[in-house]
């Protein structure tokens, strides 16, 4: 009894074991997300008041922990914002932050969100009714463009908000990093061994919908190919493993050798495929 105690006892260490040994690549979390940057205006409204308002909001913007792309300066026409792509296109951007510091019609933010590859988010301040004609309209400059890119088929993200607001900046900041997180995601690559256990459904996946939503793809390979797999590999691929858990746990002594070699033999070719394919994580069943 003792001993099928104690056996059971080591089968479920060996499963915490490979569970702890599942290999997967990290993420940088501390990489800063990508940041497009364009102002857009039109020079028939107040462009002193928008300069002001301008620099006030890139002073906030100093809050966004993010590398800023492009020159932060107005945009007044289609030939303007034509010249500003280079800038946004030369490198892969998490997201576009379009300023409207005053009304502008669409056309330069349509030509912007076409050329650059990335989610869309804009800032509008806010402006006190006077009775009089506003000064800025931003407000409706970001209306304007939203409907015209609903009408081909995209969406954005806005902070209506004054420039000097901290909040804005963590709006910003917030839909910032959440972009980045997505578009690292379009270059990540699983590998599933198994299939999930009949009955258990919630552990079923769609690999159609992985790679539609978020670009990620899944390589899948049968329970008995890896297990052969793991069979025809040297078994000096398990002392590495070996000599790093003999430093981590101090029962490792007490386990069965052989069977613990073989976790830890499983887990080394789990280790090498990730390396080899550039697998961001593995399941097994």
């Amino acid at each position: 009894m003792a001993r099928s105690s104690r056996r059971r006892s080591g089968t479920r260490r060996r499963e915490v074991l490979l569970q702890s040994l599942v290999s997967q690549q990290k993420m940088n979390a501390n990489s800063k997300p990508k940041i497009g940057l364009a102002v857009v205006g039109r020079v028939n409204f107040d462009v002193a008041y928008a300069e002001e308002k301008l620099q006030k909001a890139l002073e906030t913007l100093k809050l966004v922990d993010a590398d800023f792309i492009g020159e932060p300066k107005i945009l007044f026409d289609a030939d303007a914002a034509a010249a500003a792509v280079p800038a946004l296109t030369a490198e892969p951007l998490d997201l576009l932050l379009i300023l409207q510091v005053t009304f502008a019609d669409a056309t330069m933010t349509l030509g912007l969100t076409e050329a650059v590859d990335a989610p869309v988010m804009m800032w509008s301040f806010p402006e006190p009714r006077t009775g009089g004609r506003l000064r800025l309209n931003s407000f409706c400059g970001v209306n304007l463009a939203a409907h015209a890119l609903s009408r081909r088929g995209k969406s954005i993200d806005y902070v209506h908000g004054e420039p000097d607001d901290a909040s804005a900046a963590g709006k910003i900041a917030t839909a910032a990093k959440a972009a980045a997180l997505v578009r690292r995601f379009k270059s990540t690559k699983l590998l599933v061994v198994g299939e999930h256990p009949d009955g258990f459904d919630p552990c079923d996946f769609d690999a159609g919908e992985l790679a539609s939503r978020f670009g990620i793809t899944v390589d899948q390979q049968p329970v008995k190919a890896f297990i052969e797999e793991v069979k025809a590999a040297p078994e000096d691929l398990a002392d590495n493993g070996w000599a790093r858990r003999s430093h981590e746990f101090g029962n490792l002594a007490e386990m069965d050798e052989v069977a613990t070699r073989k976790t830890l033999k499983i887990h080394g070719c789990l280790s090498q495929r990730a390396k080899d394919k550039g697998y961001a994580g593995i399941a097994v069943r």
